[in-house]
């Protein structure tokens, strides 16, 4: 199951990657390096999103001119994250059915 678990992400990371890359107006190369470099850069087992990962991201993408405003109001919601029961959960099919 490990294996479908990370050929699924694989195929999330490169369309992540095609969307990021006409947004950014940036190879796509480069983003889909970006996201898989290292390996476990983007994780799939953390369910809770952290405002400040979130703020650490706005603040890299405004250094870099990626976007003039480095406000995250209203992007991290954790109130589902945090009502969420995972006991049952074992694998990517008991979450997508």
């Amino acid at each position: 199951m490990l294996y479908v678990l990370v050929y699924g992400q694989k195929i999330i990371l490169r369309r992540a990657a095609l969307i990021a890359s006409r947004y950014w107006n940036q190879p796509l190369d480069l983003v889909n390096y970006a996201l898989n470099t290292p390996d476990n850069r983007i994780l799939f087992d953390k369910y809770m999103p952290v405002e400040a990962e979130i703020q650490q991201l706005a603040d890299m993408m405004q250094h870099f001119n990626l976007t003039e405003d480095r406000d995250i109001t209203g992007l991290v919601e954790d109130k589902y994250a945090m009502n969420a029961d995972i006991q049952a959960v074992e694998s990517l099919s008991d979450i997508i059915r």
